[in-house]
């Protein structure tokens, strides 16, 4: 089916191809800590750059963004799995003394019997902190008075300006971070009064959640699959200048699940016993007329997701901010294309066409056939100095767009 990837050697060069993480769109961050800061996880604008810093998923591919250590199974499945998910509020992260705490290792550093904090290459001195109560872990700390959060102080007066919320101070008393399944630390903490969400830049109070049952949803690996529920409801982050946790519209809180790959790593893909959800840059958005029944995440050839997926009826592509159908798409012979090394590829094909996946939009090739569309593991240089990836017959293509 590929062409010899040598052929007509004397008149090309190759340079090295950009990875998957370059080409395809970024799926779930691979920030392999899957947070506490999101990513998360995109090269359009400046503003996509931006989210993508915050959810740490910079240079991560949107479609190879379940990334694992893992071996891949033996034999691929185009069916994501689904597990319901933990419920559990863990709070095993450790507090220590700032006695016992390496200066090389926190922000808070104990000097001549004074509590120093260091944000942004400045150090500053918290004169509030006790230094006798005072603990650490992360970027959080607490004494017998005060919680602080990326060297400020949780007062009243801090929620008030950054959440606009009336709100009291956060408890130290009763203050935790809140961790996954797999016991790692999440942005989400929580006292006796309120939910609280930090996107690294600020802590925000969770508007309505019960601290009593509030838990992060872990997915079958472990880790946080960002979302959240309480006894009331299910929460996804939402970006508007920055990242807040708010309800997600309409979402069932007891069947409420994100769909997990063969890995069982979280996809951006989750549903309940009425919708499909869809996690995009900026927000969670409920899919219309997916068919629940029959809907799926397609995989790739090593069994991790991909921004595609179908039901009986269609084929679907997510992009940084939408979910396209992609028109006249087959979901019987829908597949992602390799190259000859294996490794998946932008390109995807059924039986009638060829498709290339941006982080924006999906688009048909022109003119390519699907039964001998050729991928190439490395960007090739025709003698006239025309790059490409891709080529099917006499024609040569480059990012799915014919260049001769």
């Amino acid at each position: 089916m590929f062409e010899d990837e040598n052929k007509d050697s004397d008149n090309e060069t190759t340079v090295p191809a950009p990875s998957a993480e370059q080409t395809d769109i970024p799926t779930q961050e691979t920030d392999t800590t899957r947070m506490p800061r999101i990513p998360h996880i995109w090269k359009v604008s400046a503003l996509v750059v931006a989210v993508l810093v915050v959810l740490g998923v910079a240079g991560v591919v949107w479609s190879t963004h379940f990334s694992t250590t893992v071996s891949a199974p033996t034999s691929s499945s185009s069916k994501a799995t689904t597990t319901t998910q933990t419920k559990t509020n863990k709070t095993t992260v450790k507090w220590t003394p700032i006695s016992l705490v390496s200066p090389d290792s926190s922000i808070y550093k104990l000097k001549q019997g004074k509590v120093y904090c260091t944000a942004n290459s400045t150090t500053v001195l918290l004169p509030q902190a006790n230094p006798a109560t005072f603990k650490v872990t992360g970027d959080y700390a607490k004494d017998s008075t005060h919680v602080y959060a990326n060297c400020d102080i949780l007062t009243k007066a801090y929620f008030t300006s950054y959440s606009n919320n009336l709100a009291s101070a956060a408890d130290p008393a009763t203050f935790v971070v809140i961790s996954d399944s797999s016991g790692d630390s999440t942005p989400y903490t929580k006292d006796k009064n309120h939910v609280y969400y930090n996107d690294s830049s600020f802590v925000s109070i969770v508007p309505g959640a019960d601290p009593a049952t509030f838990a992060v949803i872990s997915d079958p690996s472990g880790s946080y699959a960002h979302y959240a529920k309480d006894k009331n409801h299910v929460y996804s982050v939402y970006y508007a200048n920055s990242y807040h946790t708010v309800i997600l519209p309409g979402a069932d809180v007891a069947t409420f699940t994100v769909i997990s790959d063969s890995f069982g790593h979280y996809t951006l893909y989750s549903k309940d016993k009425n919708h499909v959800y869809y996690r995009n840059a900026f927000s969670t958005v409920s899919v219309p007329s997916i068919d629940l029944a029959t809907f799926t995440v397609i995989e790739n050839s090593t069994g991790h997701a991909t921004s595609y997926s179908k039901d009986k009826n269609h084929v679907y592509y997510g992009t940084y901010d939408s979910f396209i159908t992609i028109p006249g798409a087959d979901p019987a012979t829908f597949s992602i294309i390799s190259d000859p090394s294996g490794s998946h590829t932008s390109y995807a094909k059924d039986k009638n066409h060829v498709y290339y996946g941006s982080i924006e939009s999906i688009v048909p090739v022109p003119g390519a056939d699907p039964a001998t569309f050729t991928v190439y593991s490395t960007i090739k240089v025709n003698s006239a100095g025309n790059e490409y990836d891709a080529s099917e017959g006499s024609h040569l293509y480059y990012q799915g767009v014919l260049v001769h």
